[in-house]
């Protein structure tokens, strides 16, 4: 979706330029701190480790899965019982087994479903050890749906033929309803993924593939171990797709009639990542990328680390049909989710509350100017919310247009060359970490030379 706005910062206007997905939703104006409700929020007495995951797709047509978790998490607590998310699953209790740090079972007295916080409540006779890590294993199933969320059915059509497909799209509470875990943005964990689906299709998910083993008419592809990231990028894809590869570094998958369609996003991918690289000064972080075009898709893209998932139409380019405004959108929402991959992926803000500060750099570094109308009443770029229903409405133009013009204000303000020092300081000291904007505020002053009546804090 398009919008045509203007932003009016203080005195400072800024060109109208024309917006671009994520497709954007209008602004959410609530008073500040509504729908704050600690509930939603696990309380913190563990964190995941690492997660084993196994989804068993081989369901005909998709219309459902199977699936097991073996969290490895560390007891940070004092109490006798800890909390998962799970949202619409079906939890085998039989198959709950908890082991503690000397190999031995602790049995589970309580587990509780607590629906309208979409927890599950893990309890114990006797108190846990503090610092401890301990071994939770369950088995699960659920529905594969169509609502483009979650783990979802996609399809396409080949003649009279329609095929399927199963994607997923997790950000921002959406894991939840696929596997059991700790579904908010400041718990980062190893995943080792593993999936068994019929030998027809290909298994991709966010690194690259570590096994296959056939087994009849299933095979089960392995994937190496992701680095520590948030369960909401987590992502996996399977398909009868097929892929344009420019080395094993780059590939984009699309419906095989289509794949030769995106041969222009394989070339700017590659243009745009090594741009990115050596503006940051930093390399991006996996062994792969994957773009892959899904038929339906609620968003313009979602930046899944290594496997970032595309509305169908921003990864083709069909010469004498596409227009050379949507050919001008496929580059900037590539570059808009690469930005991702060190603003949002490897530095990824602790809770939604600052979302601004991946989606602002995202459009900053997309456009590198942009502008929207800041509304009378409008929400601050900061705004705290805990209900699911809340967070997922959060994605609106103050993250995206707002944010990234008030960050070019303050590249103005401070000079581009130490605009870029101390970008490069932020992502430098808070990677594989969480962060919120006092950090990027700290790295800020750090090389700021210009002589400001406040910190560029207080302005913002």
């Amino acid at each position: 979706m398009y919008q045509r706005v203007v932003l009016i910062i203080v005195t400072v206007w800024l060109p109208t330029i024309l917006a671009l997905a994520p497709i954007e939703q209008e602004p959410l104006v609530l008073k500040r701190d509504s729908h704050d409700d600690a509930r939603y929020l696990l309380q913190k007495v563990s964190e995941p480790i690492s997660y084993k995951l196994f989804f068993d797709i081989t369901n005909t047509d998709f219309h459902s899965y199977t699936g097991t978790v073996e969290i490895l998490m560390r007891y940070t607590g004092e109490e006798n019982h800890f909390y998962l998310h799970s949202d619409g699953l079906v939890i085998d209790e039989s198959s709950v087994t908890v082991t503690g740090p000397d190999g031995i079972n602790v049995p589970v007295v309580d587990i509780l479903y607590m629906d309208q916080f979409e927890q599950i409540y893990f309890g114990f006779a006797d108190r846990l050890q503090t610092g401890a890590t301990y071994k939770v294993q369950m088995s699960f199933l659920n529905n594969i749906g169509t609502e483009l969320k979650g783990l979802y059915r996609s399809s396409y059509t080949v003649g009279n033929t329609t095929r399927y497909l199963a994607t997923t799209h997790f950000e921002s509470t959406y894991a939840r309803s696929v596997f059991p875990c700790y579904d908010e943005p400041s718990y980062k964990a190893q995943f080792d993924i593993r999936i068994r689906h019929r030998s027809q299709y290909t298994a991709l998910s966010n690194m690259p593939v570590k096994e296959t083993v056939q087994q009849s008419d299933y095979t089960e592809t392995t994937f190496d171990t992701t680095p520590l990231m948030s369960t909401y990028l987590v992502a996996f894809v399977v398909s009868d797709f097929k892929s344009l590869s420019q080395d094993s570094r780059f590939r984009v998958y699309a419906v095989e009639s289509k794949v030769p369609h995106t041969e222009y996003a394989l070339d700017f991918l590659g243009k745009s990542l090594r741009s990115l690289e050596t503006f940051f000064g930093r390399q991006y972080q996996l062994p792969k990328v994957d773009l892959i075009a899904i038929p339906d898709f609620a968003m313009g893209a979602m930046e899944n680390w290594g496997l970032i998932t595309f509305r169908e139409m921003y990864l083709i380019n069909e010469e004498g049909v596409t227009t050379a405004r949507t050919k001008q959108n496929i580059a900037d929402l590539i570059t808009h989710e690469l930005t991702h991959m060190w603003f949002g992926n490897e530095v990824t803000p602790e809770w939604w509350t600052y979302l601004w500060l991946s989606e602002g750099f995202a459009r900053y570094f997309e456009y590198y100017i942009t502008d929207q109308d800041c509304r009378y009443n409008n929400r601050p770029m900061s705004y705290y919310a805990t209900e699911p229903s809340i967070l997922n409405n959060l994605f609106d133009y103050v993250v995206y247009a707002k944010s990234a013009s008030v960050i070019r204000m303050i590249q103005n303000v401070i000079g581009f060359d130490t605009f870029k020092i101390a970008l490069n300081d932020y992502l430098r000291s808070r990677s594989y970490l969480t962060t919120k904007p006092q950090y990027l505020y700290a790295s800020i002053e750090k090389f700021r030379t210009v002589d400001l009546p406040a910190s560029v804090e207080a302005y913002l």
